[in-house]
């Protein structure tokens, strides 16, 4: 509902039991990751909030990777 409420059309993960073991080490909110297809970090996390040409420099980076 948050999510709809916020328009957010790019991927989201909730916690589950499966991502717990991530969460616990977080450092603050909100924090992004990037994942490859398979689920495993691929790249820097950014902790907090960011400006949109940090999170669209780095996913380019790691498209040419």
């Amino acid at each position: 509902e948050l999510l709809e409420k916020a328009h957010a059309t790019y991927p989201n993960v909730l916690r589950t039991e499966a991502v717990d073991e991530i969460i616990d080490l977080l450092e603050g909110y909100p924090t992004t990751f990037y994942l490859n297809r398979d689920g495993k970090i691929i790249g820097p996390s950014f902790v907090g909030e960011r400006e949109l040409d940090d999170f669209t420099t780095t996913a380019k980076d790691l498209i040419g990777k």
